[in-house]
């Protein structure tokens, strides 16, 4: 039986753990020598990258939009776990997924991606607060669209 001696790896894997514990960083990486981009982050003397600033909120997408809907109780107090029905009215608008939309502890629910057109939202709470009249909303891309309804008893 020929066995492969484990000595001939241990050299290069010795290499290998070397240069990560060193830090090298294939070319292109942030910090190594052939970056092209003079503007990246290089780390610090210690190693650690250095603090950068946040990066810029994108841009919103035109083609699409956002509906927020706030919903409350009678008495004014935001109304959490909701459930919202929001239906496409426009002939054309892609039918929304079955999917269960409930209001957050601040009643509010954000429903983003949506396509430009008018849209019908009802809002019901299960412990039987009551229901929201049909509110229609239109939605304009690259836009969030708000409401706020009251369910009344």
């Amino acid at each position: 039986m020929n066995r492969f001696p484990a000595e001939r790896l241990l050299g290069p894997m010795l290499l290998l753990v070397g240069l990560v514990l060193a830090g090298c960083a294939s070319p292109g990486a942030a910090g190594s020598p052939a970056d092209d981009n003079p503007d990246r982050p290089v780390a610090g003397p210690t190693g650690t990258p250095p603090a950068t600033s946040a990066a810029p909120a994108p841009e919103p997408d035109p083609t699409t939009g956002a509906l927020l809907v706030t919903v409350h109780a009678p008495d004014g107090t935001p109304l959490a776990d909701a459930c919202l029905d929001i239906q496409p009215l426009d002939p054309g608008l892609p039918p929304l997924p079955e999917l269960a939309r409930c209001t957050d502890p601040a009643g509010a629910y954000h429903l983003p991606g949506l396509a430009p057109g008018r849209y019908r939202v009802i809002a019901s709470h299960p412990a039987g607060t009551g229901t929201t009249a049909p509110t229609e909303v239109t939605v304009a891309g690259g836009e969030t669209a708000r409401i706020t309804v009251t369910v009344t008893g």
